[in-house]
């Protein structure tokens, strides 16, 4: 009212009443951090979780989930190098001298996304390093030297040097000189002239007479330069052989004197008769 007028009544009555307890609604705490990936590479998952702080009562508004979970570490792993064992080693390149040997092996698996890289695929050994044998090597033969003989099998030699030795067993030199017959073809043989024998008995015991000796004569063999026998197989000479026949000393006088002319042209040839 205004100006000295009646009250209004109240506009508005209240009262007490129940209708029951008011609803409380679920209260959750905040979330906790996330768990650690279940897997470092290849998509793992991870989880967190809250709890409740308030239950919801009376119909107030119940709770939401209290755990979640996530994909985690999505990239491909790594993927490792894989490779076998080596195998045996090859076959030395040499015999001697030093060689070497190899094996080698080839990846199983190769390497990805940042894996492990692969280890060496080859190996190589020194093998065989004893020293190679060195044969002998010699010079060529030398020309045959003179023969010792010129007829009736005669030697000659010829050498040659060492131009390398035997070293490590290897082949050996073998000889050095070799030595083969030569001339072989017999020698000749000259005239062998045997020495005259005695003269013979004179032809007459007195007067003018003669006397002969001989000798033998060997006969060159084999030609060629060999010395052929002169023809003076015999020997003659003619003289008085006794100068008087009447008288016997005379005669042997004669006879002496005969003989000693003989002996002093012994080996002339015939003398002309008188």
């Amino acid at each position: 009212m205004t100006d000295g007028g009646k009250l209004c009544p109240t506009a508005a009555a209240s009262k007490s009443c129940d209708a029951g307890p008011c609803p409380v609604h679920c209260a959750v705490s905040a979330w906790e951090p996330w768990s650690t990936c279940t897997k470092s590479c290849g998509s793992g998952f991870q989880q967190r979780g809250r709890s409740v702080t308030k239950h919801p009562e009376h119909g107030g508004y119940t709770c939401p989930f209290l755990s979640d979970m996530r994909a985690c570490n999505g990239q491909s792993c790594p993927v490792d190098c894989i490779v076998p064992d080596f195998g045996a080693f090859s076959q030395c390149t040499v015999t001697c001298g030093g060689g070497t040997q190899a094996r080698s092996r080839i990846a199983a698996v190769n390497p990805s996304h940042g894996g492990k890289a692969c280890p060496h695929f080859a190996e190589t050994r020194a093998c065989n390093a004893k020293p190679c044998p060195v044969d002998c090597v010699v010079s060529a033969w030398g020309a045959w030297g003179s023969c010792s003989k010129s007829c009736g099998q005669g030697s000659h030699s010829r050498s040659r040097s060492t131009v390398r030795v035997t070293a490590h067993g290897g082949v050996g030199c073998g000889v050095f000189t070799q030595v083969q017959n030569c001339n072989v073809h017999p020698c000749p043989v000259d005239c062998v002239e045997g020495a005259f024998g005695a003269w013979s008995t004179c032809t007459t015991s007195c007067g003018a007479g003669s006397q002969k000796r001989s000798r033998t004569h060997v006969e060159p063999t084999f030609g060629r330069r060999a010395h052929r026998c002169p023809d003076r197989r015999a020997d003659r000479r003619a003289d008085r052989c006794a100068d008087r026949c009447t008288d016997r000393r005379a005669h042997g006088r004669a006879d002496r004197r005969a003989h000693g002319r003989a002996e002093g042209r012994a080996d002339f040839r015939a003398l002309p008769r008188r």
